[in-house]
């Protein structure tokens, strides 16, 4: 899995690069969704993992964490909120992005 045909001429198959996935039923690698990156050799949309500051499903579709809130890894876990009185601007990616609200 990850692979696709190098080409007619060609044998044997190359790895999709990250941020990538072997698109089915495709002699292409298919580009990860907006906000969303895959391991190397990644053989499906779902590989794809929304970025850090982004929740949804994996493969997508991402959205960003909304002011307030934040998420340090990537995945498909929740935003997090900041602190009592903090806030932060939308798609932070950790605590230290919370800052003192007005």
């Amino acid at each position: 899995g990850g692979s696709v045909a190098a080409g007619e001429a060609a044998e044997g198959c190359v790895a999709c690069a990250a941020g990538s996935y072997a698109a089915p039923a495709s002699s292409a690698c298919a580009a990860c969704p907006p906000h969303t990156s895959s391991a190397a050799q990644s053989s499906a949309r779902t590989h794809c993992a929304c970025n850090a500051g982004y929740t949804g499903p994996d493969g997508g579709p991402c959205r960003a964490c909304p002011g307030g809130t934040y998420k340090e890894g990537a995945g498909s876990g929740q935003c997090e909120a900041c602190t009592l009185h903090s806030v932060s601007a939308p798609a932070s990616t950790g605590p230290h992005q919370c800052f003192c609200g007005p």
